[in-house]
């Protein structure tokens, strides 16, 4: 997967991709829509801030991450999945 990284499309990659018949998958650099971990996160980042306790420490942080992460809407994270498998590029 290519995500047009410098190191990505140097000559000698290229080459030995294609003389390894590896198949290119290009994906656009750092598009949000493709990678489903961020909008996860940005949804826990989201639930965090709404919340009106205090945290005053890492713990504190951490002990709200494990509460919002556990309280995460299941739902969100299918559909989330579903237009990611819309989405991506057939392997067939």
């Amino acid at each position: 997967m290519y995500n047009n990284y410098r190191v990505h499309c140097a000559a000698v990659i290229s080459d030995f991709h294609n003389l390894e018949g590896i198949a290119r998958l290009e994906w656009p650099c750092c598009s949000p829509d493709v990678n489903l971990i961020e909008q996860v996160w940005d949804q826990l980042k989201r639930a965090i801030h709404a919340r009106r306790d205090p945290t005053r420490n890492l713990e504190d942080l951490c002990r709200l991450a494990v509460v919002e992460w556990d309280r995460m809407d299941q739902h969100f994270i299918n559909m989330l999945m579903e237009s990611y498998a819309m989405k991506s590029p057939s392997t067939n």
